[in-house]
């Protein structure tokens, strides 16, 4: 028979096991202070000339805008360079993923383009122009000159990076994108852009401006050659033609089925989300008015047309209710829907007439509805 022993208190056998330490220092930095002095400040210097070039309106506040690249081995949350920013007097007002190849890799076997972290940073001209005494004053002792070292590029925003115009039909109505500054408020943003956009020829429609983010998007109209000039004022994140309406006839059924259903009964399942739809209407009398929480006219002087009413009701039904079963009961909709019929005929007119202006009608709608 195994003898079998029960051990009592053997809490007073055990011992704490110290997790292994972190080794500090292991991380390899691609550039030494030194290097990155030698290399930003310069950079930093010719930004400054840049932006002493502005004229005042151009310069909300006057505040100018950077693009500030950090090395691809910074690409944590934890390396973003607060404490930096913060001694500058710069505030980040935006980034974007960039592929780029760094003057120096960490390892051995990594590709040559990296994707990496590019900050928009918004300070003063004054601030910014500070920049460089304060970087040629850092010593690795001190703890921003690390995040300093980090930084891969500096330049200033130039129309050229603004400008998004290839391969489009131009025209003359463009969307603007504006920085929002941390301590900004969109109507002074939009009252100094105003302000600037009409010394370069352009008229500002404020019905279809909308934030997202902390972007303010706003419709400008005037001569494309005024581009340029309009692309200087330091907030601008970027500027675009007017997107057009394509006029591609739907394709419907030649011979609709019948498919007998039963509508659900009850509210959607939440008001909360904001789901639009951009299509050719709704016929007059259909069976889905408790589900539409409200009908656009785009062009309120032009009549419906049966095909595209009829596309419209059967893309509105299967946003809300996806496919239904023959003779069953639909799903309940997740939410009720906003209907835009962004396409109609003028009665003098055999064809369809598009603005190029709707879209930001709708993209408001989406944002403020």
């Amino acid at each position: 028979m195994t003898t079998r022993y029960l051990i009592g208190r053997a809490e007073l056998l055990t011992y704490p096991i110290e997790a292994p330490r972190k080794k500090v220092g292991d991380k390899a930095h691609p550039y030494t202070l030194g290097e990155a002095k030698r290399i930003i400040v310069p950079e930093i210097e010719l930004a400054n000339t840049v932006f002493q070039e502005l004229p005042a309106k151009a310069c909300a506040d006057d505040l100018a805008v950077a693009r500030l690249v950090l090395h691809p081995a910074y690409l944590a949350k934890s390396f973003f360079p607060k404490l930096l920013l913060d001694q500058i007097g710069l505030s980040s007002v935006g980034s974007r993923t960039r592929r780029i190849q760094p003057r120096r890799q960490t390892q051995k076997k990594t590709p040559t383009e990296m994707e990496t972290t590019e900050l928009f940073v918004a300070g003063t001209r004054a601030a910014l122009g500070n920049f460089p005494t304060f970087a040629r004053n850092l010593n690795e002792q001190m703890p921003v000159a690390e995040q300093f070292a980090r930084i891969e590029t500096f330049a200033a925003m130039t129309p050229a990076d603004r400008l998004h115009l290839e391969g489009a039909n131009v025209g003359h109505v463009f969307e603007v994108g504006l920085h929002l500054p941390p301590e900004g408020d969109a109507a002074d943003v939009r009252a100094f852009f105003a302000d600037y956009a009409k010394d370069c020829g352009f008229r500002v429609n404020g019905e279809f401006e909308f934030e997202a983010g902390r972007l303010l998007f706003v419709a400008v109209e005037g001569d494309v050659a005024g581009l340029e000039s309009l692309a200087r004022f330091t907030l601008t994140r970027v500027v675009r033609p007017m997107p057009h309406l394509r006029a591609a006839r739907p394709v419907t059924r030649s011979m609709p089925l019948a498919v007998p259903f039963s509508l659900p009964g009850g509210e959607p399942l939440s008001r909360e989300p904001k789901v639009a739809i951009l299509d050719g209407g709704l016929p007059k009398e259909h069976v889905l008015e408790n589900y539409v929480r409200r009908y656009f006219l785009a062009d309120e002087e032009a009549s419906d047309i049966p095909d595209f009413t009829d596309h419209g009701l059967g893309v509105t039904s299967a946003v809300l209710f996806g496919p239904i079963e023959p003779e069953a009961t639909a799903e309940r909709p997740y939410a009720p829907v906003d209907h835009h019929r962004v396409s109609g005929q003028k009665p003098s007119m055999a064809t369809l007439r598009p603005r190029a202006t709707l879209y930001l009608r709708f993209r408001t709608s989406l944002v403020s509805s």
